[in-house]
């Protein structure tokens, strides 16, 4: 996903949609000329390009100011600068790939940064999975990077909600299983093949248990299953 970034310096352009004017240490004038070029595949919205223009307009090392952006700013996957003899420079930023929404306020990005959500153009996460959170509980940097190593199925299975690192739900969308889990310990693909394979004998070996059941997954080497009807448990 591309962004492209027209950036002039001491130039003036009649046909710029938008100038901005800083005003740097020697006195000098730079001129920053923006419409930003987005492809209808990118996902960096308008609000965090003119963040990063900002940032780099402010100093006379364009390269080496934009080398040090970079290195504190791990969402941006790959990026160009281009300078040209007329003053122009040219920017392309390629984000993260993302992979889930916190309570629709941030963003989880592949390699397990939380970035806030109006970094990036609403129309690009419109089928991205939420990842539901209690109120002013924020997740873990374990949590983030567990969920970067989850089945690639389970995001379109599953409902996810973070309690803790010791209780996240993992729901099905039809209601039929429920997996507990905690970020301590992976959630693997043979982990979820187990689960609803006791799930399918569950209901082969006892026709009237009820539909809905949850897998307790926290415990090493066991899975506790909890029948809905009067609470009993086996395992």
């Amino acid at each position: 996903m591309t962004i492209r970034v027209k950036y002039a310096l001491a130039s003036l352009s009649p046909i710029c949609i938008l100038t901005v004017l800083c005003i740097i240490p020697a006195c000098a004038l730079w001129f920053c000329t923006v419409p930003f070029f987005l492809n209808e595949a990118s996902s960096f919205s308008p609000t965090y390009t003119q963040s990063v223009l900002n940032q780099i307009s402010k100093s006379s090392k364009l390269k080496k100011k934009f080398r040090t952006y970079l290195e504190t700013h791990k969402e941006i996957k790959q990026s160009t600068l281009r300078r040209y003899n007329n003053g122009q420079a040219h920017v392309e930023l390629v984000n993260d790939s993302i992979i889930a929404k916190i309570n629709d306020e941030y963003v989880v990005t592949k390699n397990g940064m939380l970035q806030p959500i109006v970094y990036y153009q609403e129309q690009s996460l419109c089928n991205t999975p939420v990842i539901q959170t209690a109120q002013l509980v924020y997740p873990s940097e374990k949590f983030l990077q567990w969920i970067c190593h989850l089945p690639d199925h389970v995001w379109s299975s599953y409902k996810i909600r973070y309690q803790d690192d010791f209780n996240i739900t993992l729901q099905g969308n039809d209601n039929s299983l429920t997996i507990i889990c905690t970020c301590t310990m992976p959630f693997t693909e043979e982990l979820l093949t187990k689960c609803n394979n006791l799930k399918k004998n569950l209901s082969v070996s006892s026709p009237h248990a009820p539909h809905a059941l949850t897998a307790d997954v926290r415990f090493e080497n066991q899975i506790i299953i909890k029948k809905n009807k009067k609470g009993a448990w086996c395992g």
